[in-house]
């Protein structure tokens, strides 16, 4: 079983009145003991994806529009603000 796993991830943010998709059904697999790199050009959704695993986009815009993120098996994007600031920093962290 994958330790996170990413399927079909679409990221919208609102843009001059319409949605605009910003990530387009990203999905990946991060096992135990595997490093991932996202790499690519400048805006190409690098930090998007980032921050929504981290579950750190604003609610309104970007937002995520669909998919699935899974930790250790547990549907991230089901948790409250509350259970999600428990999982950030002790079991999973951004490093800039």
């Amino acid at each position: 079983m994958a330790l996170l796993s990413v399927n079909n991830l679409s990221v919208t943010l609102r843009s001059g009145g319409r949605d605009v998709t910003a990530l387009n059904q990203v999905s990946f697999d991060l096992h135990a003991g595997e490093t991932l790199a996202l790499v690519g050009e400048s805006g190409c959704g690098k930090s998007m994806t980032a921050l929504a695993i981290m579950g750190l986009l604003n609610s309104r815009s970007p937002r995520i529009s669909q998919g699935q993120i899974l930790f250790e098996g547990r549907d991230l994007m089901q948790l409250s603000n509350r259970q999600y600031q428990q999982v950030r920093g002790r079991d999973i962290a951004m490093i800039f």
